[in-house]
C-alpha cells in the first residue's frame, strides 16, 4: 500500500532509480491496465488521421483532465525522456474531453507538451480501447502503429526515465488485444431506470438565477457544491481551484478563486528552495482542491491535498533523494473578505495508521473537524495475504464484524491530533461481506447536535457528543436484509462480488442539512460499481419529520433541454432547499432552488 513518488536530482527528474527492470512488462501489468479492443484498427487508424506525421510509430500519452493531476506529470516527462533519447520520435497527446476549447487551455495552463494533438471530444477512445477499471482511469502511454492501427504496447508506468523511454523504443513486441469483462448487472439498469422514470415526470417550482460565465467558464464541477445564505462555492474541474460566488441583484456575478498562497503552498515542503522551484518547473508538483464547506456564518474551509516533498530513507551514492505524498489540509477564509485564517492540517500517518482518512469532504462540530474513515483492509488495494488469516482484518469473515468499525473519526481544531472514531458499519454490510466498500459517511451539525449516516443504509443517527451513544436514529430508507442473495464465498476477496450487491446498494445519501424540525437527506440513484455521471444519475429529496420519523421523498426534476452539472441543498438563513446547477445548449449556466 505505501505508494510513493521517488524524486531524483541527477542531471534529469526521475520517478525511480530502477535499471535492470522490464518497465514496459510492469507498465502492461500494473493496477490500471489498457487493451486493444479487438477489430478496432480501423478505428484507430482514422484517430489517427488527424496526425501530420511521416512517423509510422507514435509514442502517445491519453488522459482526461483532473482524473488523476499526479499521473499528468508523465505527460510532459514522457515527451521530454523520450525526446532525450532520440529527437525524432514522433510524441501525440490525446486529450478526452467533451469541449476543444476549454480542454486547449487545459494544456496550454499546464505544460503539458508534445508533438501533435488529437482532442477526442466525441469519445472515440471507447470504441477502441478496453480498461481493467472500467473506463480511462489516469494517464496511459502507448506505443501505437499508424499504418495498421495497432497498439503495440500500453499502460500505466511505474515510472517515467530515460531508462523507460530507452524500452518503449526498443520494445518489438505487440501486446494482445482484449476487452475486459466488466459487464455490469443489467438488473442494476432496471433499478436506475425506474428511478429516472419519477425523475423525469417530476415538476417542482423553481427560482433560477444566472451565473456570469463570460470571464469564468465553468467546465465540470467536481464533488459536491456549497451553498449557504449568498455564498455559492464550488471546485470546478480545469481551474483546479474553488469558485466563490456571491448572490447580488438575483444573479451570481464574476467568482473570487480560492487556491492555496505561496505560504500554504510550502506547508509541508522539506526540502531546499531551489529543488522545491525545480520540481515546480518541470510540472511535477500539484495542489489539488478537493472540497469547500461552511464552517460558520462567517468563515468558508476548503479540504485540500498539499504536496508534501521530504528526504527519502533510501540510499543511492551521488544522490539526494526525495519523496512525494498528498498531505489534507483545510484552507480557512472569510466568506466576506477573503482574509485568509491559519491553516488546519489533521496529525495522522497516511502510511502507519490502522485507519485510512478520507478527508476529501469534512464536517464541523463544537471543537471537532470530522474525516469520514475506514479501517486498512479490503476493499482498499491489500493483497489477499495481507489480511485473510487475521479475522479482525478480513471483511469476508463474519467475525470480523464482532467488533467496532467506525466510519468517522473526529479532529481537535486546537492541536490536529485525533481525538476519537466512532460509528459502525451496519447489518447490510456484514450481511453482504462488503466491509467498507457501501460505506459513504455524510454528516452536518448544529450547535448542539450531530446528524451522521454511513450513506448505504438509509439510518441517520444523533447525538450530542461524540464519545456517547447516539440518542435517535432515524430511518431515510431501508435495505431489505432479509431478501440479500446469498453470498458466493467463491467471489470472495475480490471485486466481483459487488456485482451481486449493486442492484441493492444503488441509493446514497450524498448530502444532508437539518433546519430543526427535519432532517433533509439529498439522495442520489446509481450503480455503485460504475462511474455514474450526472446525465445517468437522478436525484431526489428525503425529508424527514424530527418528531414522528416520517420520511417523505421527492424527485428532482431532470431537463432534457440542459446538463446537470451538481446537485445540492442550500441553507438560506435556516431554510433548506434542494438545488441544482445547470447549462444550458447555449453554454449558459444556472442556479435553479426548487421549492
Amino acid at each position: 500500500m505505501r505508494i510513493l513518488l521517488i524524486i531524483s536530482f541527477l542531471c534529469s527528474v526521475h520517478f525511480s532509480h530502477a535499471q535492470d527492470r522490464d518497465l514496459v512488462r510492469e507498465m502492461t501489468d500494473n493496477d490500471f491496465q489498457i487493451r486493444q479492443i479487438p477489430g478496432s484498427e480501423q478505428r484507430l487508424k482514422e484517430l489517427l488521421q488527424e496526425v501530420d506525421t511521416e512517423s509510422d510509430t507514435i509514442y502517445a500519452a491519453m488522459y482526461s483532465p483532473t482524473i488523476c493531476l499526479r499521473c499528468e506529470a508523465y505527460i510532459p516527462n514522457f515527451h521530454n525522456n523520450l525526446k532525450s533519447i532520440d529527437s525524432k520520435k514522433t510524441t501525440l497527446l490525446i486529450t478526452v474531453y467533451k469541449d476543444k476549447a476549454t480542454a486547449e487551455r487545459y494544456n496550454k495552463n499546464n505544460g503539458h507538451i508534445a508533438d501533435h494533438y488529437i482532442y477526442d471530444t466525441g469519445f472515440k477512445y471507447k470504441g477502441i480501447f478496453s480498461f481493467n477499471m472500467h473506463d480511462l482511469q489516469g494517464t496511459y502511454i502507448l506505443k501505437l502503429k499508424r499504418s495498421t492501427g495497432e497498439m503495440l504496447t500500453g499502460g500505466d508506468p511505474t515510472e517515467i526515465s530515460p531508462n523507460f523511454a530507452k524500452q518503449i523504443i526498443a520494445y518489438q513486441g505487440k501486446l494482445e488485444c482484449k476487452t475486459f469483462d466488466i459487464e455490469t448487472d443489467a438488473a442494476t439498469h432496471k433499478l436506475v431506470t425506474t428511478a429516472t422514470s419519477k425523475s423525469r415526470k417530476a415538476r417542482l417550482k423553481f427560482k433560477e438565477y444566472p451565473i456570469d460565465t463570460d470571464d469564468q467558464p465553468i467546465s465540470s464541477i467536481y464533488g459536491l457544491p456549497a451553498f449557504e445564505n449568498d455564498n455559492l462555492l464550488f471546485n470546478d474541474n480545469l481551474e483546479n481551484g474553488i469558485l466563490h460566488y456571491k448572490l447580488d441583484n438575483n444573479r451570481f456575478a464574476s467568482p473570487e478563486i480560492i487556491k492555496p498562497d505561496s505560504i500554504e503552498k510550502r506547508a509541508f515542503i522539506e526540502i531546499p528552495e531551489e529543488n522545491y522551484r525545480h520540481l515546480k518547473n518541470t510540472r511535477q508538483v500539484f495542489y489539488i482542491p478537493l472540497s469547500p464547506a461552511i464552517l460558520d456564518s462567517e468563515r468558508i474551509g476548503i479540504s485540500y491535498s498539499l504536496p508534501h516533498i521530504f528526504l527519502d530513507s533510501i540510499n543511492i551514492p551521488g544522490q539526494k533523494n526525495y519523496s512525494y505524498i498528498n498531505s489534507p489540509a483545510i484552507l480557512i477564509r472569510n466568506a466576506q473578505t477573503g482574509e485568509k485564517e491559519k491553516i488546519f492540517a489533521p496529525d495522522f500517518e497516511l502510511f502507519t495508521d490502522s485507519f485510512f482518512y478520507k478527508h476529501f469532504t469534512f464536517c464541523k462540530f463544537k471543537d471537532y473537524i470530522l474525516y469520514p474513515c475506514q479501517e486498512q483492509t479490503w476493499p482498499l488495494q491489500y493483497s489477499r495475504e495481507e489480511y485473510e488469516n487475521d479475522f479482525s482484518k478480513n471483511p469476508f469473515d463474519a467475525r470480523y464484524y464482532d467488533s467496532q468499525k467506525p466510519y468517522f473519526a473526529a479532529f481537535s481544531l486546537k492541536d490536529g491530533k485525533m481525538k476519537h472514531r466512532f460509528g459502525n458499519l451496519e447489518p447490510c454490510n456484514k450481511k453482504s461481506f462488503t466491509g467498507y466498500y457501501y460505506n459513504s459517511p455524510v454528516a452536518c451539525a448544529t450547535d448542539e447536535d450531530l446528524f451522521y449516516t454511513d450513506g448505504y443504509s438509509g439510518y441517520i443517527y444523533v447525538t450530542k457528543d461524540i464519545y456517547g451513544e447516539p440518542y435517535k436514529k432515524y430511518t431515510a430508507f431501508e435495505i431489505d436484509t432479509g431478501n440479500f442473495p446469498e453470498p458466493d464465498t467463491t467471489l470472495f476477496h475480490s471485486y466481483d462480488i459487488l456485482k451481486i450487491y449493486n442492484m441493492t446498494f444503488r441509493k446514497t445519501v450524498e448530502s444532508m442539512k437539518t433546519d430543526g424540525k427535519y432532517i433533509y437527506c439529498l439522495i442520489k440513484y446509481s450503480d455503485p460499481d460504475m462511474d455514474n455521471s450526472l446525465a445517468e444519475c437522478d436525484h431526489s429529496v428525503i425529508k424527514i419529520n424530527r418528531k414522528t420519523g416520517k420520511a417523505t421523498e421527492t424527485y428532482i426534476p431532470r431537463y432534457p433541454d440542459m446538463e446537470a452539472l451538481a446537485y445540492g441543498l442550500r441553507n438560506n438563513n435556516g431554510a433548506i432547499s434542494p438545488f441544482a446547477i445547470y447549462r444550458k445548449k447555449d453554454d449558459t449556466c444556472y442556479v435553479r432552488v426548487f421549492k
